[in-house]
């Protein structure tokens, strides 16, 4: 990982570059829109729960896709307490960087104080971020998903516990970088660090997901 060929080899992949760009997204809006840590951090925040979403989707397939009853009741009662959970945790760490980012309010964290906050952003160029990130995730963790028929192997229990890692060190990075912007206000350092990392971390788990799928075909063919 830590090697220079590690990273060549990532950036040579036509799926991990398309990570990168997609990636890179919110430093243009940065730049072009002057975005700062609260879009910045918020954009993050949907992300992880369409991460959740693509999530939820894995672990029904993994059970409705073998056509079997215990499979499918399987799925569906994992799905639910994954959206239980994962839906709890969004919401308590959204809370709490709407109370360490957003604008100060009487109303604190009402929904008119929230409304407040969010009236007093500006998020030029949201949707289509949004859209670039929602079709990418789709595409590499459901479309590739099916088409490689993973789904007739797959685990829903597994699928549960397979992005926490990632999903973890996102909201991690997330919320320390939203805490040291809320403590030394609002440089433009802070906010393109917060970028750098989240691509970092990007390259980092598509690369191993590639290399893995990769090691699990040789092994199929072999």
């Amino acid at each position: 990982m830590f090697e220079l060929a590690y990273w060549q080899r990532a950036v040579r992949d036509p799926i991990i570059l398309s990570g990168m760009i997609v990636d890179f997204l919110p430093l243009f809006a940065v730049l072009s829109f002057g975005w700062g840590a609260f879009e910045l951090v918020f954009l993050y925040w949907i992300e992880n729960l369409i991460l959740g979403v693509v999530t939820l989707v894995r672990i029904l397939m993994s059970g409705l896709g073998k056509g079997q009853v215990t499979s499918t009741l399987r799925a569906v009662f994992t799905g639910t307490f994954f959206t239980v959970h994962y839906g709890g945790f969004c919401l308590a760490h959204g809370i709490a960087l709407v109370s360490m980012l957003g604008s100060p309010s009487s109303e604190g964290l009402t929904n008119a104080g929230i409304e407040a906050t969010m009236s007093s952003h500006s998020f030029v160029g949201l949707p289509v971020i949004l859209g670039a990130i929602i079709v990418w995730q789709f595409y590499i963790n459901v479309f590739e998903f099916v088409r490689r028929e993973e789904y007739l192997e797959a685990d829903a229990q597994k699928e549960m516990f397979a992005p926490y890692g990632r999903i973890i060190v996102l909201h991690l990075g997330v919320f320390a970088g939203a805490f040291a912007m809320a403590k030394y206000g609002e440089p433009m350092m802070g906010v393109l660090a917060l970028i750098l990392f989240r691509v970092v971390i990007g390259i980092v788990v598509n690369s191993f997901l590639r290399n893995r799928r990769s090691r699990k075909n040789v092994e199929q063919f072999n």
